[in-house]
């Protein structure tokens, strides 16, 4: 017999069967995200162990490191990533991994406590003390991967190094202060000692000069040890003039520690403030590179226009009208010109109704606006000269397409001009002030008829803005920023055509 189930049934059955697909899913994202978080704490783990470690060797990569990274929190940021990759990835935490990850973790923050030696048996001293901690976080790595560990040989096995590298440690510690107080008591010797003595001391100090190229390095251990690591990381860049100073303050008994402590503040003031110069310098010196190259490069550029333009001396001069700035007739223009109408090959004109454009004619001009206007930079006119400025077309390419609206009017008249259009240029005035534009020849009413349809497909959903029909009904087409419209055209005044004279 059976019966029917009711809808609370029925939720309940299936959320049994979705659970188990949901838990599944979670716990699959679960471990994607610990994997990752694994994968990256490994990964940047070992380059910080590897920065500290090669920094416990050697100065010069300690200076190289330092001008990124404190070495010592390298080391610090080395043993906190060891630990979230401890947490992130799976494996197996019994009593061989907590001695290893804990014991190796002790003898790098105790091999850190020391500090940086310069050079000589303590320098490898640390660096075996912080290669054995590393050793003990490794063995921890492995231990955790093992399904299968016997623990007593295991645990000794990593209990020997552990204590080795700690004792090494301990070592390093003790040396620092005993490398001070044989300092000292050398130091006191030599005031009590005779002419043999002096003469011993010299020798000695003969020998290491001659041992190297560069001036003698300090060992920084001890108390200028100390001194070191309170300076800027900075501090190496500028050695050979700090150290006699820290020597100096070093040795002077009579210095108390506050005063110690405020030299110590003005020279990581200084220190800043030469690297803020440095800084400031470079920018200088990487500006006038940069202008010296601009300066080259214009000079190329100018000597390829005369070569091609054939430019003298009387080119050079400043023209006074549009009549002398249009020049479609110079190569360099002709041949810019001609080579962007290329793009639309054909004859300018509609039929033979010269100088009328056809379709060709005005894809040709839209080309030629397009071009230059993609590339214009606007610059004003000289402020105090009594007269309007005229840039020729030329001379406007040849300085890389700059100048004001006028320059701009100049240049497309003559690349129009240089391909067999016929154009004027015009000044009108709005509420910004005064502005110039050209303009092109397209013919009577049913010429611009004609030629809309170009300017459509080329301008779409532009609604194209013309002046009255000239003396003779022909209509013009504004090449102003923007093809057919007008930034500032109120109060037209003629002031250049093509073929006649200046207004």
């Amino acid at each position: 017999m059976s019966a029917q189930l009711t809808v609370s049934e029925h939720i309940r059955m299936m959320m049994m069967i979705i659970a188990p697909t949901r838990h599944a899913s979670c716990v699959t994202q679960n471990m994607h995200t610990r994997n990752t978080v694994a994968a990256i704490s490994l990964g940047a783990g070992t380059v910080l162990a590897v920065a500290t470690l090669a920094s416990s060797w050697s100065h010069e990569v300690y200076r190289d490191v330092s001008a990124v990274l404190n070495p010592a929190t390298a080391g610090v940021l080395s043993v906190a990533t060891a630990w979230l990759f401890f947490v992130a990835a799976r494996g197996y935490r019994r009593l061989p991994f907590l001695v290893s990850a804990i014991g190796g973790s002790a003898v790098v923050f105790a091999t850190l406590g020391m500090g940086f030696a310069a050079r000589g048996p303590m320098l490898l001293q640390q660096t075996v003390a912080l290669a054995a901690g590393y050793a003990g976080l490794v063995a921890a790595g492995v231990f955790m991967r093992m399904p299968v560990l016997p623990r007593r040989p295991a645990v000794r096995a990593v209990a020997a190094v552990l204590l080795c590298g700690l004792a090494v440690a301990t070592v390093l510690g003790a040396g620092g202060g005993s490398e001070s107080a044989g300092a000292s008591g050398a130091a006191g010797g030599a005031g009590n000692s005779g002419a043999a003595g002096d003469d011993s001391a010299d020798a000695a100090a003969g020998d290491q000069a001659q041992e190297r190229d560069t001036p003698p390095r300090l060992a920084y251990e001890g108390e200028i040890g100390e001194l070191v690591r309170r300076l800027d990381p900075r501090y190496f860049r500028y050695r050979e003039a700090l150290d006699p100073v820290l020597e100096e303050l070093a040795n002077d008994e009579s210095v108390t520690d506050e005063q110690r402590e405020e030299r110590i503040h003005e020279l990581n003031t200084r220190i800043r403030q030469l690297e803020v110069e440095i800084s400031r310098f470079d920018r200088v010196r990487e500006e006038r590179e940069r202008y010296a190259q601009e300066v080259e490069r214009m000079r190329v550029t100018l000597r390829e226009v005369e070569s091609r333009a054939h430019i003298d001396a009387s080119d050079l001069q400043r023209v006074g009208s549009y009549r002398e700035a249009v020049r479609p007739a110079v190569p360099l223009v002709r041949d810019l010109a001609a080579g962007l109408a290329g793009e639309h090959p054909g004859s300018y004109y509609a039929g033979s109704r010269a100088p009328y454009p056809g379709e060709t004619g005005l894809q040709q001009v839209l080309a030629i606006h397009r071009y230059v206007m993609g590339r214009w930079r606007y610059v004003n006119d000289p402020l105090y000269i009594r007269s309007n400025y005229h840039s020729p077309a030329d001379r406007t390419i040849a300085a890389g397409f700059v100048g004001d609206c006028d320059d701009f009017a100049s240049l497309i008249a003559s690349m129009v001009e240089a391909v067999g259009g016929t154009v004027r240029i015009l000044h009108g005035t709005c509420a910004g002030g005064a502005h110039a534009w050209a303009e092109v020849l397209l013919g009577d009413a049913q010429a611009r008829a004609r030629l809309e349809p170009v300017l459509q497909r080329a301008f779409p959903g532009r609604r194209m803005q013309f002046l009255q029909a000239d003396a003779r009904g022909n209509y013009w087409l504004s090449l102003d920023w923007e093809v057919g419209r007008y930034s500032c055209g109120g109060n037209p005044v003629l002031q250049y055509i093509s073929g006649g004279s200046r207004i």
